[in-house]
């Protein structure tokens, strides 16, 4: 898990941290800054993990073993770069990038590109992840009107599984056997009031 120092002062740390399933001390895995966006680690190949932090103007994939800390690096971006996922096997990395953010490009972790996906009906790709056949993706996209979680295939096509109102963050986690979906979703309401004033 991530967490975040508590500090209203610039930079701002954060650590990855582990902690035993029966419960215990909790342990750092590597040190980044709350820039770093959301880590992703392989469902079938243990100790294989990336982060997605920012340096300077880029944003930079690096490896990480949850026991060993930080390894090599993937690959550079511009910070356009959005979400960075690993894939269920532990060999690729998709990123979704772009202005708009409407494509996925799939690396090798040594930050070789094995393919570019445009998806045509997207603007705001965000919260990517692979699907558990490691043949397509989980991704939502953000309109201004709507939220929506799509299914990608790697040719590009799209099929909306969720939509809910508001321009809200969404995503999905994908059981190991791909049966089930963990997802997230958020909504908003809010009231108006008329206050009289002397």
């Amino acid at each position: 898990y991530l967490e975040t120092a508590d500090s209203k002062l610039p930079p701002v740390r954060a650590r990855v941290m582990r902690m035993p399933l029966s419960g215990g001390r909790a342990e750092e895995v590597l040190a980044t800054d709350a820039s770093a966006r959301a880590f992703s680690c392989s469902a079938k190949a243990p100790g294989v993990c990336v982060i997605n932090e920012l340096r300077g103007k880029e944003r930079v994939v690096s490896q990480f073993d949850p026991m060993g800390g930080r390894g090599a690096e993937v690959t550079r971006n511009p910070l356009e770069v959005g979400d960075a996922a690993i894939s269920p096997d532990g060999a690729r990395v998709a990123l979704a990038f772009g202005e708009p953010r409407n494509r996925i490009r799939v690396l090798t972790l040594e930050g070789k590109v094995e393919k570019e996906i445009t998806v045509s009906a997207a603007t705001g790709l965000t919260g990517l992840d692979w699907a558990a056949d490691g043949r397509s993706f989980l991704c939502g996209d953000i309109s201004e009107t709507n939220s929506s979680l799509l299914r990608l295939d790697f040719d590009g096509t799209s099929r909306v599984l969720w939509t809910q109102p508001g321009n809200h963050s969404i995503w999905a986690v994908p059981s190991r056997d791909g049966r089930l979906l963990a997802l997230q979703g958020a909504t908003e309401s809010a009231n108006v009031w008329i206050v009289e004033t002397r």
